[in-house]
């Protein structure tokens, strides 16, 4: 096997949580979560506020087009961060221009197991909307980012060493492009979600050389759109629609994964299995 996962028993970049708000937030709600995250559960540094512009337009008259200027400078974002001890950061909690202006987002870069990470996730989320009036969810989000890295040579590469060829995932014509490619589809799903509404499952697959290495990139990026707009108690109770939801992305991405890989990179990674 000449890939390897890029830690020992998983092969997980980055994941990340999101939730689409009912309404943009405002400036003052922005300034009011860079200002009072102490009570979100985790140690985060100062805040990172980031600037946006409000834009006026105005009418010249006799017939010629309005024109938009820029009014005044605005709060426009906000990113709070933990670090590790090397300055990576290990979590980080964003919205409005960081992202965008109606969507909270939590992203963890240090994953252990399902449970502890989506669990402090749910925390840090819901905190969030309660320090800003918890307005509505329209939608949850759920992303993965693993990374496989090519040990041998570049002569030697063989897709099948890290990809099931038998899958409907990935094009053999891609495949058969050697190991420089990237391809990037996605599709609706309705059938099993325990919660109304449907899912827009979108996979990201990119192979090509980073730092020195040859290495591949999956992105399994899942959304749920929901029938209703939800409060934030469906994230706080085990039995609310947002965490149901977020629980059956987390298995849709392992399903995925399952298709996607050889079954040595399956047993590598414990996909099936919760690593302590």
């Amino acid at each position: 096997m000449a890939y390897k996962p890029l830690h020992d028993t998983h092969a997980i970049e980055r994941v990340s949580f999101a939730l689409g708000l009912e309404r943009e937030l405002s400036e003052r709600e922005i300034r009011a979560l860079g200002e009072g995250h102490k009570g979100f559960g985790l140690d985060f540094g100062r805040a990172e506020f980031l600037e946006g512009v409000q834009m006026k337009v105005s009418s010249p008259g006799g017939g010629e087009q309005p024109a938009a200027n820029v009014d005044r400078s605005i709060l426009g974002g906000v990113r709070l961060k933990t670090y590790r001890r090397d300055g990576s950061v290990e979590w980080e909690m964003a919205t409005g221009k960081a992202i965008d202006a109606a969507t909270i987002a939590v992203n963890c870069s240090s994953y252990t197991r399902w449970g502890a990470i989506w669990g402090k996730a749910r925390d840090i989320l819901a905190a969030t909307l309660k320090a800003i009036g918890e307005p509505g969810i329209k939608w949850a989000g759920l992303e993965y980012q693993d990374v496989f890295i090519w040990e041998g040579e570049d002569s030697d590469w063989r897709a099948d060493h890290l990809f099931n060829l038998d899958s409907s995932l990935l094009s053999k014509a891609v495949l058969e492009r050697g190991p420089i490619w990237h391809t990037h589809h996605g599709w609706f799903s309705e059938k099993g979600l325990s919660t109304p509404g449907h899912r827009l499952e979108l996979l990201n697959v990119d192979s090509n050389r980073r730092e020195g290495q040859l290495k591949v990139q999956i992105i399994s990026r899942f959304t749920h759109y929901f029938r209703e707009v939800l409060g934030v108690n469906h994230i706080v109770e085990d039995d609310g629609k947002v965490a149901i939801a977020m629980e059956q992305m987390h298995e849709a991405d392992k399903d995925l994964l399952g298709k996607l890989l050889t079954p040595e990179i399956i047993e590598t990674i414990y996909l099936h299995a919760e690593v302590e």
